[in-house]
């Protein structure tokens, strides 16, 4: 974090959306905007807006740790519960970071709900299992589901950085 504890800006590819409920922040890449505003805050239900729309204030990224996209080949599976015993409802995996990983779901997940979450490198290597809560879930187009989980426990560096490119 930079010293006067203000993050960095938000990249020209993504934009910050805000709810006028509850003021949450959703980032999202520029094709997504449009489908975001249309539906509603996945928390609150409330009318989602870009966020410079909002009291005046400027977008800026609220995030402790840069979201990174996946190397070719790792994978997520994402099972209710913490048990592990599910059956997996990952279609693929968007971004990931320290604190949670962005997925595509076969079916919707509730907010709060938790869930186990592993994380499957590619090639050889033990899988990184990690319990995680639903922060946001949301329908896209095509059927599917996107949603962010945050894990329970952060992952450690050097499984960011096998996972990462």
């Amino acid at each position: 974090m930079p010293p006067n504890d203000e993050p960095g800006p938000i990249p020209a590819d993504r934009h910050l959306l805000r709810c006028s409920g509850c003021g949450l922040d959703i980032e999202c890449p520029a094709g997504d905007v449009a489908r975001y505003t249309r539906g509603a805050c996945p928390a609150c239900g409330a009318t989602v807006v870009t966020a410079a729309t909002v009291g005046g204030k400027p977008a800026r990224n609220k995030r402790l740790v840069t979201r990174r996209a996946v190397r070719g080949g790792v994978r997520a599976e994402v099972r209710r519960g913490t048990t592990g015993l599910g059956k997996d409802l990952s279609i693929g995996t968007a971004d990931l970071c320290e604190d949670g990983v962005g997925v595509r779901l076969r079916v919707a997940v509730a907010l709060l709900e938790e869930c186990e979450v592993i994380l499957i490198r590619a090639g050889a290597g033990k899988p990184v299992k990690v319990r995680a809560e639903v922060r946001w879930c949301t329908p896209a187009e095509d059927g599917t589901f996107r949603a962010g989980l945050r894990f329970r426990q952060r992952l450690t560096r050097t499984d960011l950085m096998d996972l990462t490119k």
